[in-house]
């Protein structure tokens, strides 16, 4: 069980982050939590993960602090926690736009859902989003404590048998995922000043997915 985690969890880091180092994060991984530090992030996987428009392309996407803690002894009754601690990402817009990548839907499509990943927990502290356009002001926007975890029907967080839909009849499997984020704050900054559109707004996003069975 611990190699074939281990091997989940390097192959969608390694997706991820350009910089992982795939030793260092195993040896303390087996030991129940793994830490890595000064990521740079993957450009074209952020942009598909986001679902960003092809008008605005990332340029660059780092995170200073990951933190995996894999529960070994109750592996099937609780989540794998990832926690990160700041991501920034800077968006500007392209002289030409180039077709998206769809590195995520081709691996999708390779791989079969398993534990590691349909019951994976994802906290975020901080996100810090700069956009610049062409000739345009500079807008940042800020997203606090964010929370990504699978649930039952209820949307409820729960064990992996829980948060699995079966429908014989339709022959498909449901997965449920909640996403919150407790504060979004937008301002836009020009040659005339900083002026703050949006204060600390929170939001919550529920998302059925379907997989054939």
């Amino acid at each position: 069980m611990e190699a074939l985690v281990l091997k989940v969890l390097k192959k969608h880091l390694k997706l991820f982050i350009k910089n992982f180092s795939e030793d260092s994060f195993s040896l303390q991984a087996m030991k129940g939590e793994g830490t890595l530090t000064g990521l740079d992030l993957n450009e074209l996987v952020i942009q598909e993960l986001l679902m960003i428009p092809p008008n605005l392309k990332v340029v660059r996407s780092a995170c200073d602090l990951l933190t995996v803690k894999v529960p070994w002894t109750s592996f099937s009754k609780q989540p794998t926690v990832m926690t990160l601690n700041n991501i920034d990402i800077d968006l500007r817009e392209p002289e030409e736009v180039s077709p998206p990548s769809n590195l995520l839907k081709k691996m999708k499509s390779k791989n079969k859902r398993n534990e590691v990943v349909d019951n994976i927990q994802i906290n975020v502290k901080m996100i810090n989003i700069t956009v610049q356009t062409l000739g345009g002001p500079l807008i940042m926007i800020q997203l606090e404590d964010i929370l990504i975890q699978s649930t039952n029907n209820k949307w409820e967080p729960g064990n992996i048998n829980d948060i699995r839909m079966i429908n014989k009849d339709q022959k498909l499997e449901y997965m449920h995922k909640l996403i919150t984020v407790g504060a979004i704050t937008a301002s836009i900054i020009s040659q005339t000043g900083s002026h703050v559109v949006l204060t600390r707004m929170p939001l919550t996003i529920r998302m059925t997915q379907t997989r054939n069975i």
